[in-house]
């Protein structure tokens, strides 16, 4: 089944952002520039294994992509009560190289009082596991929080580096708030796993070919 749009879930709003795994490589390449590191061990997200094939995966959406690694919305072993929307980058070549998670949409949420709440509350779960992430920013807003959010103006992030990125399987892991307008906000979360390089040797020479 290929669509233009993968299936949201029950219950959840259909114009949740989708996570920009662009956006997130770079940022988890910045943050292994970055010295401090947790030395937690780890074991995969959501129960979703580094290099998990296709064939053993819930597959509830693919996006209509031609790149050699692909983004499938999927039905994860292990939810979080904050995330409702799960879903992976792979190639066969690879398996799950990344995870996404994000949540619902928080509606009228101009103030970002929810949105920094359950902000709050994941970042602690995670420095629990992970301890002090390895680099965080808070840019004020300059409007109300969700406007802000909407335009760039402002964020709220988090990233960690378990292990120095050598760890056996999560290499970075990035917390960040998102508003798909500017009322309303969601959160998502990004792991990039240690074969995370090997996608994105994929993606590089795909956008490469036929030069």
């Amino acid at each position: 089944m290929t669509t233009a749009r993968p299936s949201v879930g029950a219950g959840l709003e259909s114009d949740i952002p989708h996570p920009e795994k662009y956006v997130f490589r770079t940022f988890a390449s910045a943050l292994l520039i970055v010295g401090s590191v947790s030395n937690t061990a780890t074991a995969g997200a959501f129960g979703i294994e580094m290099g998990t094939p296709l064939v053993d995966l819930k597959v509830v959406g693919v996006f209509d992509d031609l790149s050699p690694v692909k983004s499938y919305d999927i039905r994860v072993p292990a939810p979080n009560p904050d995330f409702g929307i799960y879903t992976v980058d792979l190639s066969p070549r690879t398996g799950v190289c990344r995870i996404y998670a994000v949540s619902r949409n928080y509606p009228n949420d101009q103030s970002g009082a929810q949105i920094k709440a359950v902000y709050s509350r994941v970042k602690a779960d995670l420095v629990r596991k992970y301890g002090q992430p390895a680099q965080q920013n808070q840019r004020p807003a300059t409007r109300n929080f969700a406007t802000s959010l909407h335009t760039d103006e402002s964020n709220l992030t988090s990233g960690w580096i378990p292990n120095g990125g050598k760890a056996d399987d999560v290499r970075a892991i990035h917390l960040m708030a998102t508003a798909p307008d500017s009322s309303t906000t969601a959160l998502m979360i990004a792991y990039a796993f240690t074969n995370d390089d090997a996608c994105a040797d994929l993606e590089a020479e795909a956008e490469g070919a036929g030069l």
